[in-house]
Formats: structure tokens, sequence, C-alpha cells
């Protein structure tokens, strides 16, 4: 059977318990205002920790193509549509990551 459908399993409930708890400590906070304004901590560490607490954001992109479109294209022109999707994905996702690097700062100032 397992969990319905959407349901948390334990070890994520228990994840975003830890690090709420610690992403809500007062010392923690000081502690990692240091870290942040000495560079000292990996900033993928932090996002993570946010992430397991708060939840990610939504992550949405919009394509419209019709099914017509794409059966009359080769499949050199598919594979170069493919590309071009891929490039624009990761656009996307380097400046997500560079918007909650630095909303991550802008929370400890």
């Amino acid at each position: 059977m397992g969990r319905p459908k959407g349901a948390l399993n334990v070890t994520t409930k228990a994840a975003r318990a830890v690090c709420l708890k610690i992403l809500e400590d007062p010392e923690y906070r000081q502690s990692i205002a240091r870290r942040i304004k000495n560079d000292a901590l990996p900033a993928a560490v932090e996002c993570l920790m946010w992430h397991y607490a708060y939840g990610k954001p939504t992550e949405k992109m919009e394509v419209h193509v019709s099914g017509d479109e794409l059966q009359d294209l080769s499949s050199a022109q598919l594979a170069a549509r493919a590309s071009s999707l891929a490039k624009m994905i990761k656009k996307d996702a380097e400046k997500e990551q560079r918007e909650l690097e630095q909303e991550s700062s802008q929370v400890v100032h």
C-alpha cells in the first residue's frame, strides 16, 4: 500500500523538522551570518537547508509547440531544437540559483 499520493515520507518529514529547528535557532542564525560574511559557508549547503525547511520554489517553464509542427521536422532539426531548449533550461536554472544566493544573503543582513 504505502503512503497516500503526495504525502511526505518519514525521512523527508524528519529532515524538514531538523532543518527548521536549526534554521530557527538564534545561535545558528548568528553563526551563519558570520560564515556568510566571511565567505566560509558553501552556498549549496545553505540553499539545501532552506529547501528542506521551507520547500523549494516551484520551477515552471512553458513551451508552446503544436504536435503537427514537430512531426514535420527532421531528426537534425529536432536535435537542434532539443539542444536549444536544454540551453534555455540551464540558463533559467543558473538565474534561479543566483536569485536564491542573493535572497539568502539578504535574509541575514
